[in-house]
């Protein structure tokens, strides 16, 4: 099978990222044609261009909406698109997913997109709520099936009446598995809370470092991986909250691994999500999680199971969720237990991958 990827942004490594490699690599593995298109020539397109597959760099395909731009994009898009002439080109990320659609309209080419948490989800502006479901809403013709990441926005596609319901199919994201060695240790009197995420306004660092300056007395570090646009200005609030000097700013990384072998506890606040890739990653790794409940969170964190679902901007309750797992070293070892549970029946890149290709099959097929 020839396939091509394509999404819009080479500048982060989050779960969309994650996702397009490891779905090329298990494609190349298998000895199909990959290509993969994004945009720019960031730190992502660079680890592609390492690993040796085969990219294609976009000079206009851009994260923010700009008719000129956009178009320009569009054009660069069939170009490339139409030199693979592939049998799938398979799209992801919202920008990514309009144009790519566009294109394989355009060139006659069967096009599948993956949502990996629509645009209009709780949590999002309703100005933007309405925009991004008024473009969904057009652009779900021009795809031969829709994948969404988690049977929440499964149902919200139907109910705000995007795509036909035989259009579409739930399949959750996958990671692949790693060994037992590298499993987190989560008991200890000290604890090590960690929080993978981009420093923008989906996630909410402030509400996790809130919560944090009220339970100071317990005997705690925070890792905070990632970088974007919010980076100083979470970095200031610590040092407002006097919690800077148990902080540790990492920055971006490209293996999460290691951090999550060495943490107690795994923390993600946030406004609106998908299917957060960073929590299929601490399960994975074996830690208790403690998490805002929007979205597909709770079709990975069973509230007093695995972890601990939390409401949206909740300080009181997120602080007392916090206290109460780092003050129980038997609570954690039973919550990571479920954790690598959870991980190995629903969430290994195994389980995703198989169903995503006989998704491929029906395409091509069809």
């Amino acid at each position: 099978m020839r396939i091509c990827y394509i999404l819009t942004r080479s500048d982060a490594l989050g779960g969309v990222q994650v996702h397009v490699k490891n779905f090329a690599k298990k494609m190349k593995s298998e000895g199909h044609e990959v290509n993969i298109i994004l945009g720019g020539e960031g730190p992502y397109y660079q680890m592609l261009v390492t690993e040796g597959f085969s990219v294609i760099s976009l000079k206009y395909l851009k994260q923010k909406i700009n008719p000129f731009y956009d178009l320009l994009a569009l054009i660069e898009i069939i170009k490339y698109v139409k030199a693979i002439n592939p049998e799938i080109l398979s799209t992801h990320s919202s920008k990514a997913g309009v144009l790519g659609r566009l294109a394989s309209y355009i060139l006659g080419i069967p096009s599948l997109f993956t949502a990996h948490g629509w645009a209009f989800t709780e949590g999002v502006s309703r100005f933007n709520q309405y925009l991004y479901s008024k473009i969904e809403t057009a652009m779900a013709p021009l795809s031969k099936k829709i994948i969404t990441v988690s049977n929440y926005d499964f149902n919200l596609a139907i109910e705000r009446k995007i795509v036909p319901q035989d259009k579409l199919i739930a399949i959750h994201n996958g990671m692949p598995e790693i060994s037992m060695d590298l499993y987190a240790n989560v008991v200890g009197k000290k604890v090590k809370i960690i929080m993978v995420a981009r420093f923008d306004h989906q996630k909410d660092h402030l509400t996790l470092l809130t919560s944090l300056s009220e339970i100071k007395h317990l005997d705690w570090d925070l890792d905070l991986i990632g970088d974007g646009p919010l980076f100083d200005e979470i970095k200031n609030s610590a040092s407002f909250l006097g919690i800077n000097e148990r902080i540790n700013f990492v920055g971006q990384v490209e293996d999460v691994v290691p951090y999550l072998k060495d943490s107690q506890i795994f923390t993600l606040i946030s406004n609106w999500e998908g299917l957060p890739r960073s929590i299929i990653e601490a399960m994975r790794s074996g830690l208790p999680i403690i998490a805002t409940d929007v979205a597909g969170v709770k079709e990975m964190v069973g509230d007093e199971i695995n972890g601990y679902l939390i409401p949206r901007k909740d300080v009181k309750t997120l602080a007392k969720r916090l206290e109460s797992m780092i003050n129980n070293q038997q609570v954690r070892l039973e919550m990571s237990k479920q954790s690598l549970k959870i991980f190995k029946e629903e969430f290994t890149l195994e389980k995703t991958f198989n169903k995503t290709f006989d998704v491929y099959m029906e395409i091509t097929n069809s």
